[in-house]
């Protein structure tokens, strides 16, 4: 029992010995767990604080490099800016450049283009002018031509007619008045109208019987600018009444029918036809080219002859007053070209085995080669009527070599050209 109780109390000593050690383990452990914490704890703390300053720091260092960074971002933007800013104004500006060259080169080029055009266009209506001139041209040549040939059908007819009603012993051969119609103007330079000629009358006029007339202007014949009552006259037109003139053309109006009338190749102005004669039949027998000169008055004076043109011109100091028709040497025969002078041959009528005339004047060899009137038929006459009705026809001949003129024409020669006068045949 003691053993138990002994046994109990070593047990219980035991248990007390083993709790005291427990509590005294425990304790330390406690204070060395507790150290242990706090030292953790302390360092826990201090691994914070130098987490945090290292956090702080690093923040801090981030911070400031991240603002560094953020500073050289922005210099470097900005220099990139720049760079950029000024990059893209050098491409503007080349950009703009090769835009300025461009749109000049295009508007050169269109330009050009349209100038080109125009030069086309230019060329193309001057070569089409030129195509619708040549055309008109042609036409005209081939209207010209069939009025000439119109002209000349009703010019034959009137010749039939005339000679069917004129018995004369020699009458006039048929193709005169066609060849008369082909005689050239020669417009004299003392024309006594040619500036007034100007005025135009609108009275509504047709064209009448186009044919070559010598037509003897009476002694109430008005000569007008135009072919009505109501134009201006002619200055002067008195003077030229009671002469043979000459008319190419005639138009018909609500007045009557109209000549234009000249002496021989200068126009002088429209007559009324109730105001003419008709000389188609004899006007060799009087003046063809109107009132005579003195030739007495004359300084200088010259004669010249025209063989093609079947003329005499009147000169005064190299200059035309006077014109009137002539004939020249026919077939076989010659009449000769040069200069010469008036000699002192001269006859109021001659009679030779060539045939005979009336008022003589030699030029050339005495009395080889003479001016004179129309042949006669006999010593005694009459006028050969053939040879009087070609005076001043081209491209026909009656005499052997002289120069044959109308019978008053003649006269005035005879009575008034000086010896000595220069004569140009050609």
């Amino acid at each position: 029992m003691k053993k138990f109780a002994l046994y109990l109390s070593i047990l219980v000593l035991a248990f007390a010995s083993g709790m005291f050690l427990e509590n005294i383990f425990a304790s330390d452990r406690f204070q060395a767990d507790t150290e242990e914490k706090v030292q953790s704890s302390t360092d826990l703390s201090s691994t914070t604080k130098a987490s945090v300053t290292n956090q702080t720091t690093e923040k801090s260092y981030t911070s400031k490099v991240n603002q560094k960074n953020i500073q050289q971002s922005v210099t470097d933007d900005s220099s990139t800016e720049s760079t950029t800013d000024s990059t893209t104004k050098s491409l503007e500006q080349s950009i703009s450049s090769e835009y300025t060259k461009s749109t000049e080169k295009t508007k050169e080029t269109k330009e050009s283009t349209e100038t080109k055009q125009i030069k086309d266009a230019k060329n193309k209506e001057a070569t089409t002018k030129n195509s619708s001139t040549k055309k008109t041209q042609n036409e005209n040549k081939v209207a010209k031509s069939n009025n000439q040939r119109t002209q000349t059908s009703k010019t034959s007819v009137t010749q039939k007619q005339n000679t069917a009603k004129q018995q004369a012993i020699q009458p006039a051969p048929k193709a005169e008045l066609k060849a008369l119609q082909t005689i050239e103007l020669q417009v004299q330079s003392t024309s006594p109208a040619s500036s007034s000629l100007l005025y135009r009358d609108l009275t509504p006029t047709l064209n009448h019987k186009q044919a070559v007339n010598h037509l003897y202007l009476q002694p109430n014949a008005t000569i007008y600018q135009s072919p009505s009552t109501a134009a201006e006259v002619v200055a002067g037109f008195q003077k030229y009444r009671g002469y043979t003139a000459i008319s190419r053309k005639s138009v018909e109006n609500e007045m009557g029918i109209w000549y234009q009338i000249a002496f021989p190749d200068t126009t002088i102005g429209w007559v009324q036809e109730k105001q003419t004669k008709n000389r188609n039949q004899d006007y060799y027998f009087y003046t063809t080219g109107g009132p005579h000169p003195n030739l007495a008055m004359v300084e200088n004076l010259s004669i010249e002859v025209s063989i093609t043109k079947k003329r005499v011109y009147v000169k005064a100091n190299n200059q035309v007053i006077y014109t009137m028709l002539c004939q020249t040497a026919r077939d076989g025969y010659e009449t000769p070209t040069g200069n010469y002078q008036v000699n002192d041959y001269r006859a109021t009528s001659f009679w030779s085995t060539f045939g005979g005339a009336d008022y003589a004047v030699g030029w050339k060899d005495g009395g080889l080669y003479l001016f004179h009137s129309v042949d006669k038929a006999s010593n005694e006459g009459p006028y050969v009527k053939s040879q009087g009705l070609k005076l001043g026809v081209t491209q026909v001949g009656t005499s052997h070599g002289c120069i044959q003129l109308a019978i008053e024409d003649a006269k005035w020669f005879y009575q008034q050209l000086p010896v000595g006068t220069p004569v140009s045949v050609f």
